[in-house]
């Protein structure tokens, strides 16, 4: 039989020695939870669309490197007299979507929101 313990309070305090830690106390007994870094910073820094597919490529062992697809699709869009330069993010996108990982149609809409977002961040920073 399970019983729900509601927590008397939480404090979050800084250890010089072990980092932040959360201090709960429980019915007379303090519980002590190490907090990762990474849980601390603020929403923003993790939330960005970029973040999200380097997160996903870290996850799924995929780089931003070019492979020779990649290379020959280059050359042929040169040759015809355009030109395609893919950031590192949309480069993990397209290598994301040839490991099978993302379909064809959630790389065009995290594409989307990337280049949003990169538009918008290049708005504020010009405002």
């Amino acid at each position: 039989m399970a019983r729900y313990i509601a927590p008397l309070q939480s404090h979050l305090h800084k250890d010089w020695r072990n980092g932040p830690i959360l201090k709960t106390a429980q019915l007379g007994h303090v519980k002590i939870i190490k907090i990762p870094a990474v849980l601390l910073m603020p929403k923003t820094a993790y939330l960005t669309v970029e973040n999200k597919v380097r997160n996903l490529a870290a996850a799924h062992h995929v780089s931003a490197s070019r492979d020779d697809t990649s290379r020959m699709a280059v050359a042929i869009t040169r040759l015809a007299g355009d030109t395609v330069e893919l950031d590192t993010v949309e480069q993990m996108l397209v290598n994301l979507k040839r490991k099978g990982v993302l379909t064809k149609s959630e790389t065009l809409s995290i594409q989307a929101d990337y280049l949003r977002e990169k538009r918008d961040a290049g708005k504020n920073l010009n405002a």
